[in-house]
Protein backbone atom coordinates (compact mmCIF):
# COMPACT_ATOMS: atom_id res chain seq x y z
CA UNK A 1 0.00 0.00 0.00
CA UNK A 2 1.69 3.40 -0.84
CA UNK A 3 1.47 6.05 1.56
CA UNK A 4 0.68 9.16 0.74
CA UNK A 5 0.31 12.59 2.73
CA UNK A 6 -1.81 15.95 1.39
CA UNK A 7 -1.41 18.95 2.52
CA UNK A 8 -4.17 21.34 2.34
CA UNK A 9 -5.99 17.86 2.83
CA UNK A 10 -8.96 19.77 4.49
CA UNK A 11 -9.62 22.12 1.70
CA UNK A 12 -12.43 21.87 -1.42
CA UNK A 13 -9.96 20.08 -3.79
CA UNK A 14 -7.50 18.33 -1.81
CA UNK A 15 -10.22 16.33 0.44
CA UNK A 16 -11.69 15.96 -3.27
CA UNK A 17 -7.96 14.20 -3.76
CA UNK A 18 -8.10 12.50 -0.35
CA UNK A 19 -11.07 10.67 -0.91
CA UNK A 20 -9.66 9.73 -4.36
CA UNK A 21 -6.56 8.47 -2.76
CA UNK A 22 -8.54 6.47 -0.26
CA UNK A 23 -10.76 5.05 -2.90
CA UNK A 24 -7.41 3.77 -5.14
CA UNK A 25 -6.31 2.44 -1.60
CA UNK A 26 -3.78 4.78 -0.29
CA UNK A 27 -2.41 5.46 2.89
CA UNK A 28 -3.61 8.80 4.02
CA UNK A 29 -2.30 11.21 5.78
CA UNK A 30 -3.18 14.83 5.69
CA UNK A 31 -1.51 18.31 7.21
CA UNK A 32 -3.63 21.17 7.18
CA UNK A 33 -3.61 24.16 9.50
CA UNK A 34 -7.00 24.56 9.38
CA UNK A 35 -6.89 28.47 8.16
CA UNK A 36 -8.80 27.94 4.83
CA UNK A 37 -9.94 24.35 5.29
CA UNK A 38 -12.77 22.28 6.83
CA UNK A 39 -12.82 19.48 9.54
CA UNK A 40 -16.55 18.58 7.70
CA UNK A 41 -15.02 18.24 4.33
CA UNK A 42 -12.66 15.02 5.89
CA UNK A 43 -15.65 13.54 7.67
CA UNK A 44 -15.93 10.15 5.83
CA UNK A 45 -12.35 9.96 5.01
CA UNK A 46 -10.54 6.74 6.71
CA UNK A 47 -6.94 8.80 7.61
CA UNK A 48 -3.62 7.28 8.64
CA UNK A 49 -2.90 10.28 10.36
CA UNK A 50 -4.58 14.13 10.97
CA UNK A 51 -1.56 16.92 11.43
CA UNK A 52 -3.62 19.70 12.40
CA UNK A 53 -0.48 22.06 11.98
CA UNK A 54 1.36 23.70 9.25
CA UNK A 55 3.16 22.02 6.43
CA UNK A 56 6.17 23.52 7.40
CA UNK A 57 6.14 22.66 10.62
CA UNK A 58 9.44 20.62 11.92
CA UNK A 59 7.47 18.02 13.27
CA UNK A 60 6.16 17.31 9.55
CA UNK A 61 9.07 17.73 7.80
CA UNK A 62 11.00 15.33 9.66
CA UNK A 63 8.12 12.68 8.72
CA UNK A 64 9.36 13.49 5.76
CA UNK A 65 12.76 13.15 6.15
CA UNK A 66 12.38 9.96 7.65
CA UNK A 67 10.81 8.33 4.78
CA UNK A 68 6.93 7.81 5.55
CA UNK A 69 5.49 8.96 2.15
CA UNK A 70 5.70 7.58 -0.69
CA UNK A 71 4.00 10.67 -2.83
CA UNK A 72 3.08 13.79 -1.51
CA UNK A 73 0.78 15.94 -2.73
CA UNK A 74 0.88 19.50 -2.18
CA UNK A 75 -2.19 21.34 -2.25
CA UNK A 76 -1.63 23.88 0.73
CA UNK A 77 -1.22 27.64 0.64
CA UNK A 78 -2.73 31.03 1.40
CA UNK A 79 -4.77 31.65 -1.14
CA UNK A 80 -7.03 34.46 -2.75
CA UNK A 81 -5.04 37.18 -4.94
CA UNK A 82 -6.38 40.51 -2.68
CA UNK A 83 -4.86 38.85 0.44
CA UNK A 84 -1.74 38.22 -0.88
CA UNK A 85 -1.99 41.52 -2.57
CA UNK A 86 -2.44 42.98 1.08
CA UNK A 87 0.06 41.03 2.84
CA UNK A 88 2.90 40.23 0.49
CA UNK A 89 5.08 39.27 3.06
CA UNK A 90 3.23 36.30 5.26
CA UNK A 91 1.95 34.96 1.43
CA UNK A 92 4.89 35.28 -0.03
CA UNK A 93 6.71 33.55 3.42
CA UNK A 94 4.19 30.43 3.33
CA UNK A 95 3.41 29.97 -0.34
CA UNK A 96 7.21 30.21 -1.44
CA UNK A 97 9.74 30.17 1.07
CA UNK A 98 7.37 27.34 3.21
CA UNK A 99 7.23 25.69 -0.24
CA UNK A 100 10.97 25.40 0.06
CA UNK A 101 11.47 23.74 3.03
CA UNK A 102 8.91 21.29 2.61
CA UNK A 103 10.81 20.38 -1.48
CA UNK A 104 14.17 20.60 0.58
CA UNK A 105 12.34 17.72 2.76
CA UNK A 106 11.32 15.92 -0.09
CA UNK A 107 14.89 15.76 -1.86
CA UNK A 108 15.65 12.22 -1.83
CA UNK A 109 12.87 11.22 0.57
CA UNK A 110 9.50 10.33 -1.02
CA UNK A 111 9.33 8.43 -4.58
CA UNK A 112 6.80 11.46 -6.05
CA UNK A 113 6.19 14.68 -5.30
CA UNK A 114 3.01 16.82 -6.98
CA UNK A 115 3.75 20.41 -6.96
CA UNK A 116 1.14 21.24 -9.58
CA UNK A 117 -2.18 23.09 -9.09
CA UNK A 118 -4.17 20.49 -7.81
CA UNK A 119 -6.69 19.32 -10.30
CA UNK A 120 -3.78 19.20 -12.92
CA UNK A 121 -1.40 16.64 -10.54
CA UNK A 122 -4.52 14.70 -9.52
CA UNK A 123 -5.01 13.74 -12.81
CA UNK A 124 -1.74 13.69 -13.69
CA UNK A 125 -0.70 11.89 -11.15
CA UNK A 126 -3.68 9.00 -11.82
CA UNK A 127 -2.59 8.72 -15.41
CA UNK A 128 0.33 6.42 -14.14
CA UNK A 129 0.41 2.87 -12.36
CA UNK A 130 1.86 2.22 -9.37
CA UNK A 131 4.43 0.34 -11.65
CA UNK A 132 5.68 3.51 -12.85
CA UNK A 133 5.96 5.44 -9.94
CA UNK A 134 8.50 2.68 -8.57
CA UNK A 135 10.28 1.91 -11.97
CA UNK A 136 10.63 6.25 -12.29
CA UNK A 137 8.41 6.17 -15.61
CA UNK A 138 6.76 9.04 -13.70
CA UNK A 139 8.06 12.57 -15.57
CA UNK A 140 6.23 15.22 -13.70
CA UNK A 141 6.85 17.73 -16.36
CA UNK A 142 4.40 15.75 -18.63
Amino acid sequence: MLRALVTGGAGFIGSNLVDRLVKERYEVSVVDDLSAGHLDFLKNAKLKNLLKTTFADPAVLQLIRARTFDVIFHEAAIPRVSYSVEHPVETTEVNVMDTVKLLDACRGNVRGRSIAGAVESATRFFRFTRRDWYSGAHDAST
